[in-house]
């Protein structure tokens, strides 16, 4: 039968997911009457659980308790009703003795299954704990390993933009020191043609002023007569060069001074 003629009868699909199905444990007092006719109060200890090797029986179970809280009145009430209604059946087919003799047996058994319960519940907090443990153990080593490599690669970062920064600055410092260097090798080397240019002007300068303005000038009237009307002898040749030279002083003196002013003057001396 296939899944979508079970849902146009009124059926819904069952899942074989794996389900807890936990046993039940009943304990009430029952109103019976036994075998005698004697009326009396029995204390009960009812376990109910699926029958694992009934795959209908299981499916049962796990629809009826499983979403539902196993101590709600969904569950409860019924399952009272059914124990209480089963006992008094069974109590009425037995005497009193034995009743009261399979009374020991039943809180032997009781005690029994109430242990193994209590023993699983114990397995099984622990097991819950220890996996809590283990697993809160496991993400706190995980943590704190990723918070080394977090803290790691920051310790890196840093360490390289300290690295960067260092280099920029170093960087920065020789480009200023070069810059320093250029800018003062082009001031000495405008200051040694200012210094050539001064140099040149004054020595154009001193090399006009110089320039010999100096003349021979000759007092004779070219005749070749003396004062006496004699011929000229070595004598009169020798003065006359003398006379001469003794002409040509007061312009050379004239032109020496003015040489000495000007170049006074270009470099800054006092005279």
């Amino acid at each position: 039968m296939t899944q979508s003629s079970l849902k146009r009868r009124g059926f819904s699909s069952f899942s074989h997911a794996p389900v807890r199905c936990l046993a039940i444990i009943f304990t009430f007092e029952v109103q019976a009457i036994s075998f005698e006719k004697l009326p009396f109060i029995h204390h009960v200890i009812f376990t109910i659980a699926p029958r694992l090797d009934d795959e209908l029986s299981l499916q049962c179970y796990t629809k009826l308790i499983s979403p539902h809280d196993k101590l709600s009145h969904h569950v409860k009430e019924p399952v009272e009703g059914i124990i209480k209604g089963e006992t008094r059946i069974l109590m009425t087919s037995m005497t009193m003795e034995e009743i009261f003799k399979g009374n020991k047996e039943f809180k032997q058994e009781e005690k029994v299954i109430v242990g193994e319960v209590g023993m699983e519940s114990e397995i099984r907090t622990k097991l819950r704990d220890h996996l809590i443990h283990q697993n809160a153990t496991k993400i706190d080593a995980e943590m704190k390993i990723v918070s080394m490599q977090r803290q790691g690669e920051g310790k890196k970062k840093e360490i390289r933009v300290k690295t960067e920064v260092k280099v920029a600055e170093v960087k920065t410092v020789k480009a200023v020191v070069l810059r320093e260097v250029e800018l003062q090798r082009a001031v000495e080397r405008m200051n040694t043609l200012t210094i050539t240019d001064i140099a040149k002007i004054n020595a154009e300068a001193v090399q006009h002023r110089l320039q010999p303005e100096i003349s021979i000038w000759n007092t004779s009237n070219g005749s070749g007569d003396n004062h006496n009307g004699a011929a000229p002898g070595e004598s009169e040749v020798s003065m006359k060069e003398v006379a001469g030279v003794y002409l040509m002083l007061p312009p050379l003196f004239k032109t020496i001074q003015e040489c000495k002013q000007e170049c006074s003057h270009c470099l800054g001396w006092k005279p």
